[in-house]
């Protein structure tokens, strides 16, 4: 944690008028002025907005500020991952209470991740528009109040509607990430991208947590029980929201603030910067900053104000050049600031893009052109106003929506797309398939019987009905699996400011392909002795009875299943067993280690892939995508095994890792 004395010191040896962190450059004049038009170099007109903020945070330094944040979203994080995990034990507790088939349960299971893919881009939106507090508010309310009506749901049908209003809430839990990764100084030291990646812990906490809630509650009290107990702490965690300070780049563009000409703004953001600094113990370092940020922005203006320009009615522009920062996460490509002449010039300058078609400097290449008196060249600002409330609201949307898809995003969006959608399916399939496995049913026969090894046993005292009965090798399963996540958080944590972010994910996703193999092998196994007739030898190498496909093909073989190793058997396997039984799980296992890691980077590549205007809605746009390979999962992991399909459910598994590790390899490097 820095000191004040220690940021002083670096303010004082950069210069007068820089802030830490800040490299003060020569001003000059930008050549190519041509009839008014002023060619400018820029990463993105959009960093302009809040670039005096990344210069303050790097003032306010990282302390219990960012600690104390950092235990708020990780617990939010971390209540999200229990609901998320409720899919590896609620469907099968629903096949076995009320007769469901593999295909509705991998409906159920996939119900969340339906309500997650339908409001993910919303709640990003809202995020940009109003605010990460204020989003993640109504979401929190949404998921805990859904959580609770699901889990007294009379039939499938309203439970199924219940899990998808709960996940249309959980997603909403993302514009807290946003708020953590925009309280951390950029470009000052390597530590912002481990503190992203170290955030990703509290997920794998909150697996572990639901496997044992699941313990403590499902076999005792069934699924209603644990559906109502998982859905506590996020409520508890709304109740800590008004202590949370909202980012200061939102305050610092938020559109309520900038309709009054920016001061109201400014001031909001200025006073959370130094609520921020008090904590920190960095107070008089920021307000040296800030002073000097003032007394810069001060003679700009009286620069600008001093002649007239080419076209006779708009001020001359009075541009600096910034020189490049350097560092993972400081622009690469110089970035001038033009600000027009007096306030009450007929006509403004309007930005618009010059874009080249290489992707190198031409290709952010920005045109100061003069709007004439018409009206012909408002603003964004200018048309959102005219539009009135609900006008400028959805011209805010459009516009946040449509620099996504622009000529310069548009490639990386797309890749963004395929790499989400591919963590999400193979991340959550792993999830489903470990406790299967590892219970000797990852291949069940066609006649279902759910998607865990477990048996379905009558209420205590005659009550009537029955509920699942799972083996303590199955918990066992999901907290090992979930345990397996946190070596993956430390390579990434190792990795995320060492090497290129695109690619560690692209080894990630083909590590994972490779993690697959194993499954694959011993599922064709399998299925070739499930082909067999009744009474033949097992096929030569050990591998007797791959979890077969068929009871039938299996009831040669009756190894234990892994509930005896810890001395709790809640009866034989739906399926048969192979000696080698550790070959399925370790390699669901690992692939899940290393899927984990490419998604735990993949948060801290996204934002930085776009400008800071639009990090909420890029986000969820992203996640939409995720929310469908997500949905997708238990028709993989569940529906296809249980029809005898599990060759062709790690096919699909592995192929998606395949192309996704190509589109992360497509991306250009973080600030490009």
């Amino acid at each position: 944690m820095r000191s004040s004395n220690a940021v002083s010191a670096e303010a004082t040896r950069r210069g007068d008028d820089a802030c830490p962190g800040e490299t003060p450059s020569p001003r000059n004049d930008v050549n190519g002025v041509v009839n008014g038009v002023v060619w400018v170099l820029e990463e993105d007109e959009d960093e302009h907005d809040t670039h005096w903020v990344d210069e303050a945070l790097v003032a306010v330094g990282v302390g219990w500020h960012q600690a104390a944040l950092f235990a708020f979203v990780g617990l939010a994080w971390m209540s999200d991952a229990m609901e998320v995990m409720l899919v590896a034990v609620l469907a099968p507790a629903i096949g076995c209470e009320w007769g469901a088939s593999p295909e509705a349960q991998s409906l159920l299971a996939s119900a969340a991740f339906t309500g997650m893919m339908l409001a993910s881009s919303a709640w990003g939106m809202v995020a940009d528009l109003a605010g990460r507090k204020r989003a993640f508010a109504f979401a929190a309310a949404l998921a805990a109040t859904s959580g609770l009506v699901s889990s007294v749901a009379p039939s499938l049908a309203l439970l199924v509607a219940a899990r998808v209003a709960v996940g249309a809430g959980l997603v909403g839990v993302l514009p807290l990430y946003t708020l953590m990764e925009e309280w951390l100084p950029r470009g000052t030291d390597s530590s912002r991208g481990k503190w992203l990646v170290a955030f990703q812990a509290w997920w794998s906490v909150g697996t572990v947590l639901e496997a044992l809630l699941a313990l403590a509650l499902l076999n005792t009290w069934g699924w209603r029980a644990l559906l109502a107990a998982s859905a506590l702490p996020l409520g508890c965690v709304l109740l800590l929201l008004p202590l949370v300070p909202e980012s200061p780049h939102y305050l610092a563009v938020s559109r309520g603030a900038t309709a009054t000409g920016g001061a109201a703004a400014r001031a909001a953001a200025e006073s959370a910067l130094l609520a921020a600094a008090r904590r920190n113990g960095t107070t008089e370092a920021l307000r040296r900053c800030l002073s000097r940020q003032r007394r810069r922005q001060q003679r700009r203006q009286e620069a600008a104000g001093g002649a007239k320009g080419p076209g006779g009615d708009v001020s001359s522009r009075s541009c600096s050049t910034i020189g490049a920062g350097e560092g993972t996460d400081r622009r690469t490509s110089l970035e001038v600031e033009c600000s027009a002449g007096s306030a009450g010039a007929a006509s403004r300058p309007l930005l618009a893009h010059a874009h080249g078609g290489g992707g190198g400097p031409s290709d952010a290449a920005t045109i100061l052109v003069e709007a004439d008196s018409s009206g012909a060249g408002l603003t964004e600002a200018s048309r959102s106003e005219a539009g009135g409330c609900c006008g400028g609201c959805f011209a805010s949307l459009a516009s946040l929506i449509s620099t996504l898809f622009s000529e310069r995003l548009r490639g990386r969006t797309w890749r963004l797309a395929v790499v989400w959608f591919a963590c999400a399916l193979v991340y959550y399939a792993t999830v489903m398939l470990a406790p299967t496995v590892a219970a000797g049913a990852a291949a069940m026969g066609p006649d279902g019987g759910g998607g865990m090894a477990g048996d379905c046993r009558p209420w205590p005292g005659g009550g009537g009905g029955s509920h699942l009965q799972l083996p303590t090798g199955a918990y066992l399963a999901i907290m090992v699996a979930a345990a397996a996540e946190l070596p993956s958080l430390v390579w990434a944590f190792l990795a995320v400011d060492r090497w290129s972010r695109r690619r560690v994910v692209a080894v990630g996703l083909a590590a994972t392909a490779a993690a697959l193999a194993p499954l694959a092998m011993v599922t064709s196994r399998a299925a070739g002795l499930a082909a067999a007739p009744p009474g033949a030898p097992p096929p030569p190498g050990g591998l007797a009875s791959a979890s077969a496909f068929t009871t039938a093909a299996a009831s040669d073989f009756e190894w234990p299943d892994l509930g005896s190793l810890s001395g709790d058997t809640a009866g034989p396997s739906p399926a048969g067993y192979l000696p080698h039984r550790w070959i399925p799980f370790a390699a669901v296992t690992g692939a899940r280690l290393f899927v984990s890691g490419a998604f735990t980077l993949l948060y801290v590549l996204t934002p930085e892939q776009y400008p800071a205007r639009v990090h909420g809605v890029a986000l969820g746009a992203a996640n939409t995508l995720a929310r469908v390979g997500a949905l997708a999962a238990p028709f993989v992991a569940v529906a296809l095994p249980a029809r005898g399909l599990m060759p062709a459910a790690v096919g699909l598994l592995t192929a998606a890792c395949g192309v996704a590790a190509l589109a992360a390899l497509g991306l250009p490097e973080a600030g490009t």
